[in-house]
Parts: C-alpha cells; sequence; structure tokens
C-alpha cells in the first residue's frame, strides 16, 4: 500500500504520522551550496526573494510570468519556458513563456511538439540537459532541434517534468543559444531546488481557481433564490 512506499515520516499537527512522498525527497536532493548560489551571483536574500516570487505566481499568472523573467536574468537564458498543460490536441500546449517572442509573460496556447521531442519520458522531477540524452552531433542532426530550436537560436537547453499530484505534469524549460556556455552542475543544483516550489505554486494556484470557482457556483445559486418575508401582528 501507500504506506509501505519509500519516504520519510513527519508528524501533523494532531501528532499522527505521515509521509512525505520519495519524489518530493528527490527534488530535494539537489545538492545547494553556497558555492553554487554565488557561481549565479546569489545569495540567500535574493534566492528567498525567487521563491517568494513563484509563490506570488500562484495568485496570478503575470506574477508568475515575472518569476519566469527572474530565471531568465539568473540563468542568462534567451527563453524559459513554464508549460502548464499539453491538452489532448496534438502538438499544443498551454504555457508561460518569457524571453524577446511574441506573446512573451501571457498564458497563451502555443505550439509544442510533444510527439516529435526527444525530451519525452524523462524521469520526473530531475534536471537534465541534452549531454544527458544525445551527444552535440545527434543534437545538430536531430529533427526537433532543426525544426523548433535552430531557428529561434536556441541550442542549450537546461529541462525539468515536474510531477503533479492530480498524475499530471509541469514543463520547465530554460535555453541558451550556442555562443553562450552550456549549463553547468551549479546551475542544475540551483535548478534543482525551485522544482518543489514550482510544483506547489501550481497546485495552490489549482486549489484557489476551485474555491473561486464554488464560490461564484454558491452567489450564483443563492442568487436564483426567491427570498419572501412574512410580517405577523400580534395575533400571528
Amino acid at each position: 500500500g501507500a504506506l509501505d512506499s519509500p519516504g520519510r515520516n513527519y508528524k501533523n499537527n494532531k501528532g499522527r504520522a505521515w509521509l512525505l512522498p520519495e519524489r518530493d525527497k528527490t527534488m530535494q536532493n539537489g545538492d545547494l551550496t553556497h558555492e553554487a548560489l554565488a557561481s549565479l551571483g546569489l545569495d540567500l536574500t535574493r534566492y528567498n526573494q525567487l521563491v517568494g516570487e513563484i509563490y506570488e505566481g500562484a495568485l496570478d499568472p503575470k506574477m508568475m510570468a515575472h518569476a519566469l523573467r527572474s530565471f531568465l536574468k539568473l540563468f542568462n537564458a534567451k527563453f524559459v519556458t513554464l508549460i502548464l498543460r499539453v491538452p489532448d490536441q496534438p502538438d499544443t500546449g498551454v504555457m508561460i513563456i518569457v524571453g524577446d517572442i511574441e506573446g512573451a509573460g501571457d498564458v497563451c496556447y502555443m505550439t509544442y511538439p510533444q510527439t516529435n521531442s526527444p525530451f519525452s519520458n524523462q524521469p520526473l522531477d530531475h534536471v537534465f540537459t541534452v549531454d544527458d540524452i544525445m551527444s552535440s552531433s545527434q543534437w545538430e542532426q536531430n529533427g526537433y532541434f532543426k525544426t523548433f530550436c535552430e531557428p529561434h537560436d536556441v541550442y542549450h537547453l537546461m529541462l525539468a517534468d515536474i510531477s503533479t499530484p492530480d498524475g499530471g505534469k509541469l514543463r520547465f524549460r530554460i535555453t541558451r543559444p550556442k555562443r553562450a556556455p552550456n549549463f553547468s552542475a551549479h546551475d542544475r543544483a540551483v535548478c534543482a531546488s525551485f522544482l518543489p516550489h514550482l510544483r506547489r505554486a501550481s497546485q495552490l494556484h489549482n486549489l484557489l481557481d476551485r474555491s473561486e470557482s464554488l464560490s461564484e457556483l454558491y452567489s450564483q445559486a443563492i442568487s436564483r433564490l426567491s427570498v419572501a418575508t412574512l410580517v405577523l401582528d400580534e395575533s400571528g
């Protein structure tokens, strides 16, 4: 059963034990060090600000775009993309993308060639790069690279597929041009440390959205009720 799966025991506020899923443990094992933070010019104060921006994004997609712009600057990237959902329609995704591209900063439908992507079926909650999957020569000959990356001056990619409680996934993508250096081990460690926060912010957004939808339904239902007032005298 679920309680037999590997994980870490914690106590809730009533003293009962519950288990943190192993995937959360994996996401938190980013080996984040002061050296890794310093390599990107980060101190703990700025790191905490970035985490705060992610959670503000749970309240407003425009604030999530603000967080992604911070990642764009932090990782000296060309584009940063958070793919929120890949619907049943082929090659179309709901995403927020920042960088020099039309529609940047808005939640939008954009082409996402999931059927042709060489990055499908990678381990969840794990930061990886092109180098983990293929050689540079293989990448340069890959159809996905030639069609979707090269025309936009995208060469280096740092990616993560983040698991969600409903069994779905968030796809987090950070890219650089060929003239820029590849993503380092420090880049990957810092990126990995943000994954659990992105996951929880997404969950918070979904819960808040569901609560607002329920409130709207209740409001509509009450507005449709006919309310009568009876005034009785002493004799009834």
